[in-house]
């Protein structure tokens, strides 16, 4: 077959190791498709597709975050891929859970120095237009020295997407 053939081959060409990466993944072998789509973002770090099938492994194999930081990556760069869209949203909604669970019973997540947690799930439940419970969550806390730019630019966007502009605009100034 010619992409057994291929892909024994040293390519440096990012599009035939995404196309060898496409093939494993449609034949349903991902670690292997992983490999080549990683070799393809080595080659190209801007490759946007191989990225994305990354992002789309690390949602399957439940690495939440790191699917999260893929997919707001990528959609820094094309804010309209609908694919991105969909897994930085199941992403977030699956890890909102994970999240939850921590804040409430003062778990520390591998991810985040102490304190960030409730900022981090409060981003999450924003990028879910949650923002109720967003609101509910900063409105609690008291931030940390460390952590007020964070707070207070998120507890800024979030009041002002609810077009609570006055207060809004207090925590980003």
């Amino acid at each position: 077959h010619i992409v057994e053939t291929l892909s024994k081959q040293d390519f440096k060409d990012d599009c035939i190791c995404y196309a060898i990466g496409k093939y494993y993944w449609e034949t349903e072998n991902h670690s292997l498709a992983c490999e080549y789509f990683r070799e393809a973002v080595t080659i190209n770090p801007k490759h946007y597709t191989a990225r994305l099938y990354l992002a789309k492994n690390e949602f399957n194999n439940k690495r939440y975050y790191e699917c999260r930081e893929i997919a707001e990556e990528l959609l820094s760069i094309n804010n309209n891929n609908a694919m991105a869209e969909q897994l930085l949203d199941a992403a977030n909604e699956e890890y909102v859970k994970i999240l939850s669970y921590e804040y409430e019973n003062g778990i520390e997540d591998e991810h985040f120095k102490k304190g960030m947690l409730p900022i981090e799930l409060g981003w999450c439940l924003f990028q879910l237009d949650e923002t109720e419970k967003c609101i509910e969550i900063l409105s609690s806390l008291e931030a940390e020295e460390d952590e007020k730019y964070a707070y207070h630019n998120l507890y800024g966007r979030v009041l002002c997407s609810m077009e609570r502009f006055e207060e809004g605009l207090e925590h980003l100034i």
